[in-house]
């Protein structure tokens, strides 16, 4: 019914070589939520759920299935590519509401390389991105950037600035040669306020 990581976990499906990486699903009935991180020598390793390819394969996808999904105090769910393979999609279901809380927090798609990030949607029926928080579609490299499309039925809230300094978000980046993907959303009430950003 529950899936709950807290200070430092990761669950990660990693594609090495050129071949097509698994997908990655959790599912639960009540609820997912992800917090906190653990303190290193180096940093800290935050929590969070990832598929990526390392090379030229493709990573798989990352499927969430739940009533609630939180997200916050860093940790973070990502599909992405850091070589010139493609990113696998990252699909996120919650029946009442998905709640993303918090500086780093966020869902992700993303390529630091030459490959295309996987597309990102959201379907629920609230939407609440605070904080610092991010969901983004991003190429860091020279790839095109993803598709993010939100499916909220009910609202969309994007709140204020994080504790480093960076808006609440919804995001299409390429800083590279690549064009950014379109976002899309579909709500019947969508605020933004508080130094947030659509971008």
């Amino acid at each position: 019914r529950r899936v709950t990581l807290t200070d430092g976990p990761v669950i990660l499906a990693v594609t090495k070589e050129s071949r097509s990486g698994g997908t990655l699903s959790v599912n639960a009935s009540d609820s997912i939520e992800l917090s906190g991180f653990l303190p290193t020598k180096g940093g800290a390793i935050r929590t969070s759920l990832r598929t990526v390819t390392e090379k030229d394969g493709v990573a798989g996808d990352l499927m969430i299935r739940t009533r609630k999904l939180i997200v916050q105090d860093g940790a973070f769910v990502s599909t992405g590519t850091v070589g010139s393979g493609k990113g696998g999609n990252l699909d996120v279901t919650a029946n009442e509401f998905v709640e993303l809380i918090g500086s780093d927090s966020g869902l992700f798609t993303q390529t630091r390389g030459a490959g295309t990030p996987g597309n990102l949607t959201i379907t629920t029926r609230k939407l609440i991105v605070g904080d610092g928080a991010q969901v983004a579609a991003s190429s860091f490299g020279q790839g095109q950037g993803g598709e993010l499309r939100v499916n909220a039925a009910d609202s969309v809230d994007i709140l204020g600035v994080g504790s480093n300094r960076f808006s609440s978000g919804l995001f299409t980046r390429t800083t590279g040669g690549g064009n950014g993907g379109n976002i899309t959303v579909d709500t019947s009430a969508f605020r933004i306020a508080d130094g947030a950003v659509v971008d």
